[in-house]
């Protein structure tokens, strides 16, 4: 148990996967940005999609700012609260496109806003306890990192699928 909860508040055993994690997330950002610089007139018009697609760039980019915090010579402790101030930060901001993908009538969009809250909630129990370094601190907020990752590629995944039907729909008119 000793080894384990060591391992936790110890960033150096975090890079390979910090280093992954932030370019996986960089990479998808950029997709995200490009494609929906491709719907953009699409996007325009309907403001659920629009705040879907903010929020799948910014939770993206938030993944790249934490798996950095990893990465910088620093503590726990302030990984641990830049981590905090990442999750609420992007909770705020990221507030109205998880709430739009609830709100659309797409089980996708449900089973997102499903998962994104309990996986937020975790992340900020993780945070706080790499704050005071107890707990489970990195094996807690490791997992919460993964899952927004896949839940915020499948968000814009939809946002684009809906995007393209809503197209499609219009050239069959």
């Amino acid at each position: 148990m000793l080894a384990t909860a060591d391992a936790a508040f110890r960033l150096a055993p975090w890079h390979d996967f910090a280093v992954m994690l932030g370019s996986a997330a960089a990479a998808l950002t950029g997709l995200v940005f490009v494609a929906v610089s491709i719907q953009l007139a699409t996007l325009a018009r309907d403001s659920k999609l629009r705040h879907r697609a903010s929020t799948s760039v910014l939770f993206l980019f938030t993944i790249v700012a934490a798996s950095g915090a990893i990465l910088a010579p620093q503590s726990p402790r302030a990984v641990g609260a830049e981590f905090l101030a990442l999750v609420l930060t992007a909770s705020i901001f990221g507030y109205r496109g998880v709430l739009a993908a609830g709100e659309q009538r797409d089980t996708l969009g449900r089973l997102l806003l499903l998962i994104s809250t309990p996986t937020s909630l975790f992340g900020i129990l993780a945070d706080v306890s790499l704050i005071v370094e107890r707990g489970y601190g990195l094996y807690v907020a490791a997992p919460c990192l993964v899952i927004t990752l896949g839940t915020t590629v499948a968000s814009a995944w939809g946002v684009l699928s809906a995007a393209a039907e809503e197209v499609a729909g219009r050239l069959g008119d």
